[in-house]
């Protein structure tokens, strides 16, 4: 190891940093001399610089609690921003091969999105004028895919880098923290002058804070939050755009933030261990194999609103009726029975719990350890600040049935399925190749609905098949043909599955290829059963008519005009001459 003299503290500084973590014990222990050296003696070298103020500023440094960090840092931090905020950070890499100088943000429980935001804004300050550093993160890799180290990369606004074997004189590296020194100063300034003396900390925090308080408040005063709540009804009808609407996920600017929430869809082959988590193999350094739980989404989110108990979180289960809820919730069942939003009764979970443990290694601010002590005296529970949304179609036959014992610990809420709800739908219009055919989707799906509550009624649940407000998009009604392929489809197999006659006129369109066309050339395939779409094509044909009398074309001769299906009869007498 190089010999460095007292008058060189940032080259010792660096290069400690790396061999002595790089040395560290297989166990993190407070005697270790890496552990001394990160937490005491690399802040020791910055103070005989002299270049930092030590009444303004904080200097500390960080290897984490129980394991060693994966990516120890060094932070400067200006005390007024109480450890939140923009601040210099050393951060050495996973490989302990490199140190990266950066100007960064206290990470704490803000978001990807929370962060590049305020680092943009840093930017916009600071101009063009940056001393050489290195703009962004894009060249910033500190080796590891843990959480920390990968939000440390996040927040990293300006950085050097500084490699072993090439590393600066004591000259070079003590310009180097002036020049970010005075960088950070200017942030300081521009926050003070603006009388924002935490600006970077509260500003934007507080504006992604009280997105998720104001939208909580919303969903509170609904009657949805902290609670289990399943959005029901049928095929389109808005399922999931209730909840959209409720977490304002539609708006970019004011929804809620992507870390508040997760969504994730059942199907056939979803699982507890892909809801919860499970252990996979791992092949080490050694080449050793060894086996590491990775948490699914439950546990996940679970984890953050643990941590973090002053915002909301929510877990939105798409169509939670196409996986075998019961199987995959598992354990978790337990925790379903909520009394002022937290589990009446508790579970014990090995997997989960372990989990936990390892995160508090990594967790530099000791939340996760404070959890962990209190899993093991109370076990775990869902917290009242974590909601968990489901929407269920009741259409969806050959799916998993949900159980009156599962059920009953959701809040069932239907969605009605109602055009005037959205007014721009209600103006959709399906239209032919003849400008003068067509009608709006609004009416169209009402008389497909009356025809299937008044004509489908034998034991299928005919309410629960009706065609939903959003069964289609707008795209679907580019043509009479794509529409017909979709909704047709839908009636022909699932609504009309045992009967066609029930709603088609299957005299004179026998197969669904034929229902297809003919409706894509605007003829009449429905069952003369179905009052109100025969009033809905006989109001089509006499606007026609009437436009036609208006220029003249004689009734009959008009292009695209309804015309018998070949082979099939003109009239019943003929039908009957036919036999």
């Amino acid at each position: 190891m190089m010999q460095f003299n007292q008058s060189m503290p940032m080259v010792r500084f660096i290069n400690d940093f790396m061999d002595k973590y790089r040395a560290k014990g297989s166990k993190c222990s407070a005697q270790d001399p890496a552990y001394q050296f990160v937490t005491r003696e690399a802040v020791d070298l910055l103070k005989q610089t002299g270049i930092v103020n030590e009444n303004e500023y904080e200097m500390y440094g960080r290897c984490a609690q129980g394991n060693w960090a994966h990516c120890p840092y060094v932070d400067i931090m200006y005390k007024r921003f109480e450890k939140r905020g923009v601040c210099i950070a050393y951060i050495l890499s996973y490989n302990c091969d490199e140190v990266y100088l950066t100007l960064n943000q206290f990470v704490g429980n803000a978001g990807v999105k929370e962060l590049r935001k305020i680092g943009d804004e840093v930017l916009d300050v600071l101009g063009n004028d940056i001393h050489g550093f290195h703009k962004g993160n894009k060249g910033v890799d500190f080796g590891s895919n843990q959480i920390n180290p990968e939000k440390y990369r996040e927040a990293t606004i300006l950085y050097k880098k500084y490699e072993t074997g090439n590393i600066p004189d004591e000259s070079t590296l003590r310009n180097d923290l002036i020049d970010l020194m005075e960088l950070y100063g200017r942030w300081i300034a521009h926050c003070e002058k603006a009388q924002k003396q935490t600006t970077l900390a509260n500003a934007p925090q507080e504006n992604s804070e009280s997105l998720n308080k104001k939208i909580s408040k919303e969903i509170e005063e609904k009657g949805f939050l902290r609670q289990n709540v399943i959005f029901y009804g049928v095929p389109g009808c808005g399922k999931s755009h209730r909840i959209n609407a409720l977490l304002h996920l539609d708006d970019k600017v004011n929804g809620l933030e992507k870390e508040y929430y997760k969504r994730i869809l059942f199907h056939p082959e979803y699982s507890y261990s892909d809801f919860v988590g499970q252990l996979r193999p791992e092949v080490g350094d050694d080449n050793k194999i060894t086996y590491k739980f990775v948490p699914g989404a439950f546990t996940e989110i679970l984890r953050d609103a643990y941590k973090d108990r002053e915002h909301n979180y929510f877990l939105i289960i798409e169509e939670i009726n196409r996986g075998n809820a019961p199987a995959i919730f598992g354990d978790l069942f337990q925790l379903l029975d909520r009394k002022d939003g937290v589990s009446e009764y508790s579970i014990d979970n090995k997997d989960i719990l372990d989990y936990f443990k390892r995160e508090s290694e990594e967790d530099d601010t000791g939340a996760m350890a404070q959890i962990v002590k209190a899993i093991k005296t109370d076990g775990i529970r869902i917290p009242k600040n974590l909601t968990i949304f489901a929407t269920m179609n009741t259409c969806d036959q050959n799916v998993f049935t949900l159980d009156t014992a599962f059920k009953r610990r959701w809040r069932m809420s239907r969605i009605v399925n109602n055009f005037d709800e959205d007014s721009s739908i209600s103006a959709w219009e399906i239209s032919f190749k003849q400008k003068s055919d067509g009608f709006l989707w609004k009416d169209f799906a009402e008389a497909v609905n009356d025809a299937i509550l008044n004509n489908c009624n034998d034991g299928t649940a005919a309410e629960d098949k009706q065609l939903g407000t959003h069964f289609i998009k707008q795209c679907d009604l580019t043509s009479a043909r794509r529409f017909a392929e979709k909704v047709l489809m839908y009636l022909w197999d699932d609504v009309a599955k045992y009967d066609k006659s029930q709603l088609f006129d299957t005299k004179n369109y026998k197969t669904l290829d034929m229902v297809i066309d003919g409706f894509a050339k605007g003829e009449n395939v429905f069952s003369p059963n179905c009052a109100q779409l025969q009033e809905l094509y006989n109001n089509m044909k006499q606007s026609k008519q009437t436009d036609n009398d208006a220029a003249g074309v004689p009734s009959g001769t008009e292009p695209g005009a309804d015309r018998p299906v070949e082979g099939a009869p003109e009239t019943a007498d003929e039908e009957q001459n036919k036999e």
